[in-house]
């Protein structure tokens, strides 16, 4: 049995220096067997009760989240105007960038492509183009 455990070991060892890991966790499964997959019994909404079946916990989780995501909401609305008021800072604006600053930020790309003001990708072309 301390060869078959030595065998074991080493092809284990084998399949993680090749990082092969389909080999490494099937040599895993077969020294430890399965992972028994089984659920975790939960309390019923009275407390009293365990639910062990898949499907009642599952139920009850839905109706716990139900319970706490669909609830009323209550809002104040004399907070919002108690809101101040403030200046806006016009010093805080970025200015838009030149045309020279355009082309250097394209030249740089290595793929020549940037992302546009919408998250889209744009060729570079028509980058310089629009600028």
């Amino acid at each position: 049995m301390a060869d078959e455990w030595t065998m074991k070991a080493k092809e284990l060892q084998e399949a993680a220096d090749q990082r092969d890991m389909k080999s490494f966790y099937n040599s895993l499964k077969a020294v430890y067997g399965t992972r028994d997959a089984g659920t975790i019994p939960i309390c019923a909404q009275d407390g009293s009760t365990m639910i062990t079946d898949r499907t009642g916990i599952l139920s009850r989780w839905a109706e716990h989240f139900n319970s706490i995501l669909n609830q009323i909401s209550e809002f104040n609305f004399s907070v919002v105007n108690d809101i101040p008021d403030w200046e806006v800072d016009d010093n805080l604006m970025i200015p838009p960038p030149d045309a020279t600053e355009v082309a250097r930020a394209i030249s740089q790309l290595s793929s020549g492509r940037q992302q546009g003001r919408m998250g889209f990708y744009q060729s570079s072309s028509k980058l310089k183009a629009a600028y």
